[in-house]
């Protein structure tokens, strides 16, 4: 389931006004304004992944990765966090266009981002976040999963887990970080831009 300052400061207006007569000037008050964007306002929304190879095969082709796309959807539910759902469409090897072979919606509540701070990374401004991916119910792991000639890994839908990541926005695009190389924190130390999410 990977960069900005999020402060907006609004223009100050200064009014000044002079009045005749007694030779008594008034003056109008400064007037500010400030106004603070949520470090999960811009992740709110569908973004949609990369055509990339998937875990997932067909029964009449061992051995022969299929493709796959993600579509993540995030809503703010706090500053700094977020719940996600994401739409996982499966594709036949030669790529990811017209009618997916299988679409796997994956909606659970406790599937939660939060981000955790800041951080540089090269020369990018990134964001360290904490996800959780919850748990589908009704599907037990272990061994492979056929459905409609499609096989899944086991715990291709019932794998939990927290884990530490990065993000960085990039204009439209979203990237996530490299998990093979990690920080004493657990947080990837570089972004992978091999696969980027773009903003729908």
């Amino acid at each position: 389931m990977k960069k900005h300052k999020h402060l907006a400061l609004a223009a100050v207006a200064l009014a000044l006004s002079a009045c005749g007569g007694g030779g008594e000037d008034s003056g109008a008050s400064t007037a500010t304004a400030l106004s603070s964007v949520a470090a999960a306002d811009k992740y709110v929304g569908s973004w949609l992944s990369d055509c990339q190879d998937s875990p997932v095969e067909l029964d009449t082709a061992a051995g022969v990765a299929l493709k796959e796309t993600y579509r993540l959807t995030f809503t703010k539910t706090a500053d700094n966090q977020l719940t996600y759902a994401y739409v996982n469409d499966i594709y036949p090897s030669a790529g990811c266009t017209g009618t997916p072979l299988a679409s796997n919606t994956i909606n659970v509540p406790t599937n939660t981002f939060t981000i955790d701070g800041t951080a540089v990374v090269g020369a990018d401004v990134v964001d360290k976040v904490t996800v959780h991916r919850g748990n589908v119910g009704g599907i037990a792991a272990g061994g492979h999963l056929v459905v409609k000639h499609l096989v899944y890994p086991g715990d291709y839908f019932t794998i939990v887990k927290t884990y530490k990541d990065i993000t960085l926005i990039d204009g439209t695009h979203l990237y996530f970080g490299d998990d093979k190389n990690l920080d004493a924190q657990g947080y990837p130390k570089a972004v992978d831009k091999s696969v980027k999410f773009v903003k729908q």
